[in-house]
């Protein structure tokens, strides 16, 4: 699905302003994961959502069975900022993931890890290795990488 330039454009804004909640919350403590989620555009982990709801602190479906259960989702980014908190994962570090997602996360620890750092992602469902691994290419992130 391609965006309207106008809400591309605002996907800065709407980051800031999530991220200015987030550590509002305290759920944001420290520099380095302050600025992963300020830089890591989480609007490209999820293309099948408004910008807006990109960036509303709220867990986002993005797998449902037939049936309508959800089976995969982007979790809310106050959990994730507060688990990566407790991570405290350092410049240069090897992280491996069990569960790709929709590649958000890895591509938020691939920015604290660094240039030095490596993370992997790992799934068993090929739909969301698949969609995790074109949103990483997107990013054009080599640190990280989907598997299966």
């Amino acid at each position: 699905m391609e965006r309207p330039s106008h809400e591309v454009g605002d996907s800065g804004v709407l980051r800031a302003a999530l991220v200015e909640t987030l550590r509002s919350k305290r759920s944001l403590q420290s520099p380095a994961i302050t600025e992963a989620f300020a830089v890591v555009p989480r609007h490209l982990f999820v293309p099948h959502v408004s910008v807006e709801d990109a960036y509303r602190d709220r867990w986002i479906a993005t797998k449902r069975l037939p049936d309508g259960d959800v089976v995969s989702s982007s979790s809310q980014p106050e959990i994730m900022a507060i688990m990566l908190e407790q991570l405290d994962v350092r410049p240069g570090q090897r992280v491996l993931e069990i569960g790709a997602g929709t590649g958000y996360n890895a591509a938020l620890l691939a920015h604290l890890v660094g240039p030095a750092g490596r993370v992997t992602t790992i799934d068993i469902d090929d739909d969301i290795v698949a969609a995790a691994r074109t949103h990483l290419r997107g990013r054009r992130d080599r640190r990280s990488r989907c598997v299966r």
